[in-house]
């Protein structure tokens, strides 16, 4: 991936030092290019050499000298500086601090050799240090999603250009810090462990082993929603130094899937509940031991539609729709498909009481049909179902046994209510060939018979 040519500069040392350095092949990816001055002036002329460079300094220069020359050099990552000395004790601090290594004299061929593929070893180490760090940043950075590397402590110790943006600061103020300042959290919110994400932390560490959650956390533009991934990081012994995470955006998304919830939920022409939605309320109330559907179904619909336009249809839809929610407040009020609606009410309530409320109701409805020009041939049809306390019933047989008596309401000549009787079973069939044999008048607008 990387090849370095290596410029190896030395002042001070004598031709067969230089020559059994030169016998060592260099290592892979590395190529030697060696330069050898006879006085600390020359190689401090040719220091501007570009590139990776050792300077290796032999005490024959002389203390005062190499200090001075240390003093001058201006620091780079990129040139090692060595000195080959037998006295180590004179120097002082600031030479010292300059130094990458320290060889020392007699410089005997074993001895030599050591050093050298020592330093052969450490810059190879250190470019492919500087490789996988380069391949880590050149990964993570490009990446939409969250990403961070964390001690056990929480301090962020890597993240990604993602994060950065996100939580609106620089990699170098984010390092070392936690959760509470770089997310800008408040100290009552971090007291009471709101948006921490602390919990989800202690579960990794408890776990040993990747986990994912479902997060919220507060940003400068607003509360996240965030999916997360988490990783423990072991040391080389087994014991757990940190966790890498990982965390999609998913606000967006979790904004998207409540909209299109609210849509199956939500009838868009009348507002009511969708029947997918009152299937599910009913669900959730299903240890209600009693339940009432009233199944209504306008009469002579299609007439209207076919005589004064869809939208004079849709009116009539929502006249009812708003009646009906005014009438039936203490209940739950869908629309089932096409003008048909049903009202379900909880709780316990005499059969006798619904059937004379849903009439009353009935017959609201028609006087308002009768007022509106176009809507004069409307009527409206009910059937009453109740869950039976001694005999559990689904949700799908409470809803059958509502249509069953919507039929006989259809049978007896509409503009009623009927409730449901076991008997009206075996009379379903009878009913539907009662409505095909009516007048054409009649089954025009029969919804059920679309």
């Amino acid at each position: 991936m990387y090849s370095c040519e290596l410029t190896i500069q030395t002042a001070g040392l004598d031709v067969l030092t230089l020559e059994q350095m030169k016998a060592v092949p260099p290592l892979e990816r590395f190529t030697h290019t060696f330069q050898a001055f006879d006085s600390i002036e020359a190689l401090s002329r040719a220091a501007s050499t570009k590139g990776d460079r050792v300077l290796i300094l032999g005490e024959s220069l002389g203390m005062p000298g190499i200090e001075r020359f240390l003093a001058d050099l201006e620091p780079s990552r990129r040139v090692k500086l060595i000195l080959c000395t037998r006295e180590t004790a004179s120097l002082t601090e600031g030479p010292l601090s300059a130094l990458y290594d320290i060889w020392l004299t007699p410089l005997a061929p074993a001895s030599l050799n050591f050093y050298f593929r020592r330093l052969q070893k450490q810059l190879k180490d250190e470019k492919d240090f500087w490789l996988c760090r380069t391949w880590l940043d050149n990964a993570i950075d490009p990446l939409p999603d969250l990403i961070w590397f964390k001690d056990t402590k929480g301090a962020h110790l890597k993240v990604n250009d993602a994060f950065c943006g996100i939580v609106g600061k620089t990699k170098e103020d984010i390092q070392g810090r936690g959760h509470y300042y770089i997310w800008g959290l408040s100290k009552e919110e971090y007291d009471k462990g709101e948006y921490v994400c602390l919990e989800t932390d202690l579960e990794v560490q408890r776990a040993g082993k990747t986990c994912v959650f479902d997060e919220q956390v507060k940003s400068p533009d607003g509360l996240r929603q965030l999916r997360t991934y988490k990783t423990p990081i072991f040391d080389e012994d087994g014991t757990m130094i940190g966790t890498v995470g990982v965390a999609h955006d998913v606000t967006l998304e979790r904004e998207y899937e409540q909209q299109i919830l609210e849509m199956a939920r939500q009838d868009c022409l009348t507002g009511l509940a969708t029947r997918w939605y009152l299937q599910d309320y009913i669900e959730q109330n299903k240890e209600e031991k009693h339940i009432t559907c009233v199944y209504f179904d306008l009469d002579h619909f299609k007439e209207l539609n076919d005589t004064y336009g869809h939208q004079a249809g849709d009116e009539a839809l929502v006249v009812t729709a708003e009646l009906m929610q005014q009438e039936f407040s203490d209940g739950f009020i869908a629309r089932m498909g096409g003008d048909e609606f049903m009202a379900v009410l909880l709780g316990k309530r005499g059969i006798g009481n619904i059937e004379a409320r849903v009439n009353a109701f009935l017959t609201r409805l028609m006087d308002y049909y009768w007022e509106a020009r176009t809507m004069r041939r409307l009527t409206i049809s009910a059937g009453i179902a109740q869950t039976d306390p001694a005999s559990a019933k689904s949700i799908d047989r409470l809803i059958h046994e509502s249509d069953r008596a919507l039929y006989c309401a259809k049978r007896a000549g509409r503009a009623c209510c009927r409730v449901y009787e076991p008997c009206m079973e075996s009379r379903a069939g009878d009913g539907i060939r009662a409505l095909i044999e009516s007048t054409s008048e009649d089954i025009i607008g029969k919804g059920r018979l679309r």
